[in-house]
């Protein structure tokens, strides 16, 4: 039986843990992201989200003023006005897709996903977690030197913004402060549920949300997604054993000013 989990783009690195591996589905404790178990995992469940309904728009809704770049901030927060945008391109095996991270609006989370885009983490990486409705997941790469990343925690930010859908936030463990890699793309509008244990907007789908709606479970149904502790101990091999092959990431790039 699933218990009650958050998601975390990548298990390991967003909501909270759940293990995605044979016999797994309970909860885990890990206590950071840093922790290497065979159930340190993390990843949302749908069960977290009763108010995960798609909406009619291809498009996330953006807000009705430009003040906050398309955010929705939640009426009792103190949410800045966005004046800093950076613009990135994820190039997918299914298509293109425009993403915008605003410092702003969650500036440890920020720092952390554009250093990570820097290095190159999330190139030719899976979208291993697909729930329809609710969220897709990735932010898990087994590659020397990246693997190391999935040690490195951050400070999390308090979150000001509607987890519309669109809209991109870390997974991470139950514990504060224990974000790592992984993030997630929301469905639906998440806040709900996801909220109260602190998931954080950062950025959201500018252009493209058609295409984040095509990634295909490869997992066979689970709701947690693929086995995340067999991507991270050996991807490579663990993805060409599954029958069906998950969507990648072909490149995520911070897109150039032109000259």
């Amino acid at each position: 039986m699933l218990k009650r989990c958050l998601l975390v783009i990548g298990l390991g690195v967003g909501l909270f843990g759940c293990s995605a591996s044979a016999g797994g589905d309970q909860p885990t404790s890990t206590p950071t992201a840093t922790q290497s178990t065979a159930a340190s995992t993390e990843t949302p469940t749908p069960e977290e989200s009763p108010s995960a309904s798609a909406s009619p728009s291809g498009e996330a809704s953006p807000a009705e003023d430009g003040k906050y770049h398309g955010l929705v901030p939640f009426p009792d927060s103190d949410a800045p006005e966005i004046t800093e945008v950076v613009p990135l391109l994820m190039k997918t095996d299914v298509g293109d897709v425009s993403i915008e991270v605003y410092p702003q609006a969650a500036p440890n989370s920020a720092k952390r996903f554009l250093g990570l885009v820097e290095k190159g983490f999330y190139n030719d990486t899976p979208l291993f977690r697909v729930v329809p409705g609710f969220v897709v997941q990735f932010g898990v790469n087994w590659r020397k030197p990246h693997k190391a990343e999935k040690e490195t925690t951050f400070k999390e930010d308090q979150t000001k913004f509607e987890l519309e859908k669109g809209t991109l936030c870390f997974a991470k463990t139950q514990q504060p402060d224990s974000a790592s890699t992984q993030v997630f793309i929301n469905y639906a509008n998440n806040s709900d549920s996801l909220r109260p244990m602190n998931f954080t907007v950062f950025g959201r789908v500018t252009k493209g949300m058609d295409v984040v709606e095509k990634f295909k479970d490869a997992s066979g149904g689970s709701p947690m997604g693929l086995d995340q502790t067999a991507l991270w101990e050996d991807g490579g091999n663990y993805l060409k054993s599954l029958p069906v092959q998950p969507d990648k990431i072909v490149k995520l790039e911070v897109v150039k000013p032109k000259k």
